[in-house]
């Protein structure tokens, strides 16, 4: 097993007939293995070779960056590496082994590049990922998708003497949104109803935001439904964001879906100033000043005419 450092990070490898696999790796924060180890493409990612429990100099890692020409991750790569919070991969990662992300609570992030249009592996990242997680994929457009929770639990049927399986959350029901291992965006879209009857409207918000504002392949009775639930929820949804100071978001919501012509606008816009008061948001109620302004004048300009 040989040795190759650069830039404060060290990699074990070994050289084999597909290429360069890494064996193990040192280093804190984030973490990029190389495309090239001596002029050899690094193709594979070996056993336990991210795990902390097996790699001592590896500590408080939150991001990995995974090389393009990467085909394939070994068994318990990634084990209990539990302060990972973001993964970056490439369509051409096409073999999981079992078990690569057992005991990775915290990804709360993944950006999948397609390679001549496929992500195969996104569907075997995910199912081993159950907690709330975004999902930033990147193809001839850009998509932001999110993906709910979701828990299994045994429960026993003593009379029948059998254990029953229990899923709890919409969570299962978005990850199978694959057919033979790509992903199927109006499919996704489709179970925005399942999701809207048991998520919570913050994470809702988020998920409606995130195909409209990057709307890969969304088609428009999509749209129009997450639209639609953002008009609806407008002043939680604008709370949620300003709770989270997530001004990006808040703003192109308000321009989007905060226009004058709903029932209730003035109430909302109201309740939505106020929130803003309350968590001390000098740019937002700015923002919301201006926006009301506009609006304002308008309507002057209109009845003038």
């Amino acid at each position: 097993m040989a040795i190759y450092e650069t830039g404060g990070q060290r990699f074990e490898y070994s050289v084999t007939g597909q290429g360069i696999r890494i064996d193990g790796c040192g280093g804190t924060g984030s973490i990029c293995l190389p495309e090239e180890i001596e002029g050899e493409k690094v193709t594979c990612l070996g056993d336990y070779a991210l795990s902390p429990m097996r790699q001592q100099g590896l500590m408080d890692v939150e991001e990995v960056r995974l090389p393009g020409n990467l085909r394939s991750i070994g068994r318990y790569a990634f084990y209990n590496c539990s302060t990972l919070h973001e993964l970056h991969f490439y369509g051409g990662l096409s073999e999981i082994g079992a078990g690569a992300f057992t005991g990775c609570h915290q990804v709360k992030k993944l950006t999948a590049v397609e390679e001549q249009g496929k992500c195969p592996c996104l569907k075997e990242i995910l199912s081993e990922l159950t907690e709330e997680i975004e999902v930033r994929y990147c193809g001839d457009g850009e998509a932001l998708l999110y993906f709910p929770e979701y828990f299994e639990e045994g429960v026993e049927n003593t009379p029948a003497r059998i254990l029953e399986n229990h899923v709890h959350g919409s969570g299962l029901f978005f990850r199978n949104c694959f057919r033979n291992r790509e992903f199927q965006f109006r499919e996704y879209d489709s179970r925005f109803d399942m999701a809207a009857a048991q998520e919570s409207r913050g994470f809702l918000t988020y998920m409606c935001l995130g195909r409209l504002m990057y709307p890969y392949l969304l088609e428009e009775e999509a749209r129009l439904k997450y639209e639609g639930f953002l008009r609806g929820h407008l002043a939680e949804a604008a709370a949620h964001l300003l709770k989270k100071r997530d001004m990006k978001r808040f703003i192109w919501l308000m321009e989007n879906c905060g226009l004058p012509g709903e029932r209730g606008w003035q109430d909302n816009m109201d309740q939505i100033f106020e929130r803003a008061e309350k968590y001390r948001n000098a740019q937002a109620m700015s923002f919301l000043m201006d926006f009301r302004h506009r609006f304002e004048r308008q309507r002057e300009v209109e009845y003038e005419l």
